[in-house]
């Protein structure tokens, strides 16, 4: 199930493959597109190792360079596993990418105070995976939820996936 701007809770809520996490980043840019008085958005994924978590940040940044702002880097889009924060400037759009996973939470502390600083009038996204690894100053404005189906591991062709916004 994807993007029904007449739920509440869940914008995607099922199993998907690899292949489909573009669609779902269509989603999650829709859902953001439809809150443009909103300028400044935290997103936390969750997800065990292998099961899209950069992946789908790869597809919603193709999805947003596409759709919001073309002045984005066309670069290859890496996991920032081992640097922590990778951050990509537009004319109209920031998005930083932070991998918590090996994160010390005084230096993710540090990362969301820098992240107040910098927030201007572009649309800000701050994507954290393994957001719950950290303590949050603010909760996330949508939270991901990537898992392996059961009796599976990252092998598996398909994978579940909850979207949840905490927006009132």
């Amino acid at each position: 199930m994807l993007y029904n701007p007449s739920m509440s809770e869940y914008l995607v809520n099922g199993s998907v493959s690899l292949n489909e996490l573009p669609t779902v980043a269509g989603s999650i840019s829709t859902y953001i597109q439809r809150h443009s008085d909103k300028k400044n958005w935290i997103i936390g994924v969750e997800g065990d190792l292998g099961t899209g978590k950069t992946t789908l940040f790869q597809s919603l940044y193709t999805t947003l360079s596409g759709q919001w702002d073309d002045t984005l880097p066309q670069i290859p889009i890496q996991s920032p596993t081992f640097t922590y924060l990778k951050t990509y400037e537009g004319n109209n759009l920031s998005v930083w990418h932070v991998d918590a996973y090996r994160l010390k939470t005084g230096l993710c502390a540090e990362v969301l105070s820098v992240w107040d600083e910098v927030l201007d009038d572009r649309v800000h996204i701050l994507w954290i995976e393994w957001f719950t690894l950290v303590q949050m100053i603010e909760k996330p404005d949508l939270i991901i939820n990537l898992a392996h189906p059961v009796n599976q591991g990252a092998d598996a062709k398909i994978r579940t996936i909850q979207i949840r916004s905490n927006m009132t």
